[in-house]
């Protein structure tokens, strides 16, 4: 069985525009999920090779929350490497699931707008900089009140006295 699946994994990423990590799951599979968890993988590739984006997403979500580990490494893979066509499906649904309270969400949301901030080339950390980035940590400290252990261990190497002057504050920063 792990030889057909590690085939299938090769092939699958011979033929189609799956992050790379993703065909590595297939053996992964094999090894750690159970079979309901590998039927659902061949769900997903199904729907992403059929450009049925909003359907894959809504799959990859529900079956992290039911703790497959395929899940959580594509969620991964579609944060941030999505294909364009669903890169505002997942845009939509991160930002839903963090106004509606979900510390995963939260956090991811607060990591991609740190990102896309921290990737400006000639940025001026001007107002208008620190008021994003007061809001990608704003987002982050959501997730860390929750107990999030991501959020936590990204907040906590900041140095917090660097950002109080333009109005950014979190009890998790690591001076704290």
């Amino acid at each position: 069985m792990r030889l057909v699946t590690a085939f299938c994994a090769m092939v699958l990423w011979a033929v189609a525009p799956i992050p790379v990590a993703l065909a590595q799951t297939p053996t992964q599979l094999a090894e750690s999920d159970t079979p309901e968890a590998q039927k659902m993988f061949k769900e997903y590739v199904g729907l992403f090779l059929s450009k049925q984006y909003e359907d894959a997403l809504g799959l990859v979500v529900s079956r992290t929350k039911a703790g497959d580990k395929w899940a959580r490494k594509a969620l991964g893979d579609l944060f941030f490497s999505a294909p364009p066509e669903m890169a505002k499906l997942r845009d939509a649904w991160v930002n839903r699931a963090a106004r509606q309270g979900d510390a995963d969400a939260q956090f991811l949301l607060g990591y991609m707008l740190m990102d896309k901030l921290f990737r400006q080339r000639d940025v001026s950390q001007d107002a208008a900089y620190y008021r994003r980035l007061g809001e990608a940590i704003g987002w982050m400290d959501k997730a860390a009140d929750q107990g999030h252990r991501d959020a936590i261990g990204t907040l906590s190497g900041f140095n917090g006295k660097k950002f109080e002057p333009h109005g950014i504050r979190s009890k998790h920063f690591g001076d704290r």
